[in-house]
């Protein structure tokens, strides 16, 4: 794939992975979006950057299905249509062993690590499939291949989610032209 002039959207773009993503992607030319849930964060990330394309960054909750609509509407007047979503966002806890896993925690990692990447896909979905071409990039993690003591039985399972998803997105999405591929860092 050619990535010059492609619009990316990168979430939690405001610091580690996400942002070595998003500055990689400008660095080849794309028009790259940064979002994440700390406005503050992703200003000095995107001056941070300071080449060229510069990074363009809109704060949104990937969890919130309204207010990832709303980054959606705002990327698609930025940028036009989208080619590339990374789906990054994600999160774990420190108290994780079931014994001390928080009910509260247990939502938060299901609500952004698995039902952020599928708000996001299910918002990106209509313009790549009226083009019919896109690619979608989830970043899991190893731990939504094999469940590990390490990730704690919510991380696991929310990016177990996010694998399945991404998995049978691409199955159902390929005929469309639209590409989706798991990352397990």
């Amino acid at each position: 794939m050619e990535l010059k002039d492609k619009a990316v959207l990168v979430t939690r773009g405001s610091s580690g992975i996400g942002l070595a993503i998003a500055v990689a992607l400008a660095r080849q030319g794309c028009r790259v979006a940064i979002t994440g849930r700390d406005p503050e964060k992703l200003r000095q990330a995107a001056a941070g950057h300071g080449g060229q394309p510069p990074l363009l960054h809109h704060p949104c909750d990937v969890s919130d299905r309204a207010a990832t609509g709303e980054l959606f509407a705002w990327v698609a007047e930025q940028l036009g249509p989208l080619d590339i979503l990374v789906n990054n966002a994600g999160i774990n806890v420190s108290r994780r062993l079931m014994a001390e896993l928080d009910p509260a925690d247990w939502d938060r990692m299901l609500a952004i690590n698995a039902t952020g990447a599928f708000n996001c896909t299910y918002a990106a979905l209509p313009g790549m499939r009226e083009r019919k071409s896109g690619l979608i990039v989830n970043i899991s993690s190893i731990a939504g291949k094999r469940a590990m003591k390490l990730g704690g039985p919510g991380y696991c399972a929310a990016k177990f989610a996010m694998t399945a998803l991404g998995t049978t997105v691409g199955l159902e999405e390929r005929p469309h032209g639209i590409h989706v591929t798991n990352i397990y860092p």
